[in-house]
């Protein structure tokens, strides 16, 4: 007796013995497949939810010693990120310091362009250690103005804080007879006694301009390019 078999299934199952309905075959595998499927997608659903609460708990145990930024005086630095908020200020996303920069008069002519400018700083408000301070000149609390740099030395450990006239602070570490800049920053600080100012002092900046300070409470003694 001739055998029949489905002209729609596969040679090797118009080959095999006995005759089976490949319809019924196919539709097997398709239920197996399913049942594979959604057995493996369970399984890594029920994964995530065990293993990600885990991690996330790990990570703020350790988060627990991690310290806040600070507000730090001063428009945002290359790697930070700031918003504006309005015509003249911005916020500091990484440390929240509100920023604000509004320029009052300034003019070209024969060497650096002359800028006058008046700063506040969020993070400056009720520090006493400021230019201002120091001279009995204040503009009022967190506020500065254009050419008010100066240096602030410390005893232990031995370092020179150079505060810009936006408020903004760069540490320099001695380091033998060098001053190591704080990370990130291109400046170079030295010491560059000159007849009638033995405290004079250089602050080169990445554009090879540079303000020099006559003592360690004044403003620059000039600025060239």
């Amino acid at each position: 007796m001739p055998r029949t078999t489905p002209t729609n299934c596969p040679r090797a199952y118009i080959q095999s013995l006995p005759p089976v309905s490949c319809g019924r075959r196919s539709t097997w595998r398709l239920a197996r497949s399913a049942v594979i499927v959604v057995a493996v997608g369970t399984a890594i659903v029920a994964g995530a939810f065990i293993f990600f609460p885990k991690q996330q708990t790990a990570q703020a145990i350790l988060c627990t010693s991690c310290n806040a930024h600070v507000p730090e005086p001063g428009p945002a630095r290359p790697w930070e990120v700031d918003i504006p908020v309005s015509t003249y200020s911005r916020v500091n996303t990484r440390n929240g310091n509100l920023f604000t920069a509004i320029p009052i008069v300034s003019w070209s002519g024969r060497g650096p362009d002359m800028n006058m400018m008046l700063y506040h700083n969020s993070a400056n408000v009720g520090v006493t250690d400021t230019y201002a301070s120091a001279t009995g000149f204040s503009v009022g609390d967190g506020w500065s103005i254009s050419y008010s740099d100066h240096l602030l030395f410390s005893d232990y450990p031995y370092t020179i804080t150079v505060v810009a006239a936006d408020g903004t602070k760069d540490v320099f570490t001695q380091n033998g007879a060098n001053w190591d800049a704080p990370l990130g920053v291109h400046d170079r600080l030295e010491p560059t006694p000159a007849p009638g100012h033995p405290d004079l002092w250089r602050l080169t900046h990445k554009n090879q301009s540079y303000h020099e300070f006559s003592n360690p409470s004044s403003t620059p003694r000039n600025r060239k390019s």
